[in-house]
């Protein structure tokens, strides 16, 4: 795309498809379908640190395999990845897609803040794709694992009394003014204390400040790290404003220090029912409130609350 204008003043934009390029038994990427695996954010978006990513193209493997975890970065099913010279942890690879983890080191440096992606399938080496990189790029995981409509965001049993801990948030369970949700997604690049590539999070928070709200209106972040036990999925629980939100979908948006995700729907009960209360335990271990945006703290949360949620396998290989 060619463009023309600039601020106030008039434009023109001339744009060329771009040609289909499949070479025929290449070990090939299509440098148009590097996507996070949970929003399938195009690769015009950037990748970040921690992030699950999904790549596409041809012969990238032999045959399908999964990853236990946690996730090799020294291949799988004699495939190797490396994004910016480093080893990428590797969730999953077949013929036509593969999904494997930013490595933490990777920085976003000048001149170019960018980096190469390479695959390795059993000694035979891929066309290599550039791609930016970023601090944190967010991306939820959604219910119909297209990347849009509602996310995957669970009930935490804080501040909604009707609701069930660990129930997923819909049309006919909704969200209350004032209840602390958990949403799962990737991208909210390095993380405290540091870990291995393709190791499983142990509750080890963001270093970037991640701020949430909900159709334009401050929510508060409690928590936003690793989720526990799972390798690439991160974990952020987040309190619905205590007013002034629409009954409704609303939209729920997560910012970063570079980035702003603003595609995920979630359905809210603008006031909440009357038998509803603010059930918060005494904290057994207190995590330190993220304070975004909002005049003071939300409660603190307990170990324990920061859960395992779905299965490892609902991501990863639900974009073939």
């Amino acid at each position: 795309m060619i463009t023309s204008g600039v601020g106030a003043y008039l434009g023109m934009s001339v744009a060329l498809q771009a040609p289909t390029v499949t070479p025929a038994g290449a070990v090939f990427i299509d440098p148009t379908r590097v996507q996070n695996s949970a929003s399938n954010a195009p690769f015009t978006a950037g990748i970040a640190p921690g992030e699950l990513i999904t790549l596409y193209g041809t012969n990238l493997a032999p045959s399908p395999q999964v990853a236990g975890i946690p996730f090799p970065t020294t291949g799988l099913g004699g495939v190797t990845v490396t994004i910016g010279g480093f080893p990428a942890a590797i969730y999953y690879v077949s013929a036509t897609q593969l999904s494997a983890i930013v490595p933490y080191g990777l920085q976003p440096l000048a001149p170019c803040y960018c980096a190469d992606i390479q695959v390795n399938n059993n000694g035979t080496l891929s066309n290599t794709v550039s791609e930016y990189i970023s601090t944190t790029a967010p991306g939820v995981f959604t219910q119909n694992a297209t990347g849009l409509g509602y996310g995957d965001i669970e009930h935490l049993g804080i501040g909604n009394s009707q609701a069930t801990p660990g129930k997923v948030v819909t049309d006919s369970n909704p969200a209350i003014e004032n209840e602390t949700l958990s949403a799962y997604l990737t991208g909210l690049g390095a993380v405290n204390p540091t870990i291995a590539d393709g190791a499983p999070g142990a509750g080890n928070t963001t270093t970037s400040t991640i701020a949430v709200d909900f159709s334009g209106t401050a929510g508060i972040d409690l928590f936003s790290g690793l989720a526990p036990g799972y390798s690439g999925l991160y974990q952020l629980n987040m309190t619905v404003p205590a007013s002034g939100i629409t009954g409704g979908p609303n939209y729920l948006d997560i910012q970063g220090p570079d980035s702003y995700m603003s595609y995920l729907l979630l359905p809210i009960q603008a006031t909440a029912p009357a038998t509803a209360s603010v059930d918060e335990p005494k904290p057994e271990f207190a995590i330190p409130s993220r304070l975004v945006r909002r005049p003071k703290a939300g409660p603190s949360l307990r170990n324990d609350q920061v859960k395992k949620p779905f299965s490892q396998a609902k991501f990863g290989t639900n974009n073939q």
